[in-house]
């Protein structure tokens, strides 16, 4: 299979603040091969914007109303066959589509690449290098045996799926290869944790390969709430869990 990668980034009423966003993606050392913007709300200040200081990102306006059904709008219109998937807060460090790259093709089996990131609440000043390490939560990844291992690459299959059902433990960015994607059915787009949910299709029925290298700064603003501690993700969680737990 190729490696041209189309980068498909959902935004809603996020203007400038995108900036600092795309000129890490430009900063890469494998620059993705496509950049598209789904623009949800087709909000021209973050239209305007791209186009002043991207031209080369494609930037679609839709009225998704969702981060899920914005991704989804995006893998449709995307072009390349491999599709990475980034937040429109998020900052990727210069190795980070390298290295989900490499993630994949370490084991071409794996239809999906997941690695690291570093969080930083700027309101509490909390800030956590590594999930993998740092967060108690994440020791569930040893749970799951890996089929192989090679360096810091390790590939799961269906057994990282209990120890998901706990709680999330794969992030963005990541790659999926975008037939898998298709085929999955994409993101539900009703959910607030839409992620979470689909990662658990994924480890379900696929082999999937994950890094412990860090690639990416996730970044939560002074004034947003992180999607965690509102009530309805504790709503969502619960019926995600429901849903799956009728699926063993």
């Amino acid at each position: 299979m190729s490696d041209c990668v189309s980068l498909v980034i959902a935004s809603r009423r996020r203007g400038v603040k995108i900036g600092p966003t795309l000129a890490s993606v430009f900063a890469q050392t494998r620059v993705p091969d496509e950049v598209l913007v789904v623009n949800d709300g087709g909000f021209p200040e973050t239209r305007e914007f791209i186009a002043a200081k991207f031209p080369s990102v494609r930037v679609v306006d839709a009225m998704a109303g969702s981060a899920g059904a914005a991704r989804n709008h995006g893998v449709e219109l995307a072009v390349h066959p491999l599709v990475m998937f980034l937040d429109d807060d998020d900052l990727l460090q210069p190795h980070a589509v390298e290295t989900l790259l490499r993630t994949l093709r370490t084991f071409p089996e794996a239809r999906a690449a997941f690695a690291d990131h570093t969080f930083t609440d700027q309101t509490s000043g909390q800030h956590i290098p590594n999930h993998h390490r740092a967060v108690p939560s994440f020791q569930r990844l040893t749970w799951a045996k890996p089929i192989k291992t090679s360096g810091d690459v390790r590939l799961f299959d269906r057994r990282l799926y209990r120890p998901m059902l706990w709680g999330n433990l794969l992030q963005q960015p990541w790659l999926i290869e975008r037939d898998t994607f298709r085929q999955l059915g994409g993101y539900e787009p009703v959910l607030c944790n839409e992620d979470w949910e689909f990662y658990l299709r994924i480890v379900r029925t696929h082999v999937v390969a994950l890094s412990d290298a860090v690639i990416s700064d996730h970044i939560l603003e002074a004034g947003r709430e992180h999607l965690s501690r509102s009530t309805r993700f504790d709503e969502t969680s619960a019926a995600i869990i429901r849903k799956h737990l009728r699926q063993i």
